[in-house]
């Protein structure tokens, strides 16, 4: 399996990904952000950047995303499969523990953007269904 041929093709594509978790899930982490595979992996103190060298022969830097997608991918299922106790999970359970456990940071999102996705949301039809006029007006209030 050559995910960074693939990703070549179909650029840094989140469907792509999924496909490929799709058809190799033993093999792919279901996780699709490239950044948080790299998060989890620097925490276990991995050493993606030597399994890039060995296996593109440069830096893991001068890697295309599929290929970075790729070695993460590979040193995390390998890392997995040689602690005893995440050896019998499955690698939705293993991301999902990476998750839980250390979750990446992400930026506070502004209120104004909470507000305005949250109107967004509220023009659709499930939740315009789910939500009478003064709910809305009530939940608008509450957000900073």
């Amino acid at each position: 399996m050559h995910i960074g041929k693939t990703s070549k093709v179909l650029g840094d594509k989140t469907i792509a990904k999924k496909i490929l978790f799709c058809y190799y899930p033993e093999k792919v982490l279901p996780i699709f952000k490239t950044e948080d595979l790299k998060h989890f992996a620097k925490n276990f103190r991995i050493g993606f950047q030597k399994e890039a060298y060995d296996s593109y022969g440069k830096s893991y830097e001068m890697l295309s995303v599929g290929q970075k997608f790729e070695i993460l991918n590979k040193v995390l299922v390998e890392f997995k499969n040689t602690i005893p106790e995440f050896k019998g999970w499955d690698n939705v359970l293993f991301a999902r523990f990476l998750y839980d456990c250390f979750p990446p940071q992400r930026p506070p999102i502004p209120p104004k953007e909470i507000k305005l996705r949250f109107k967004f949301a509220s023009q659709t039809s499930f939740i315009r269904k789910s939500l009478s006029t003064m709910q809305e007006q009530e939940i608008i209030k509450v957000i900073p």
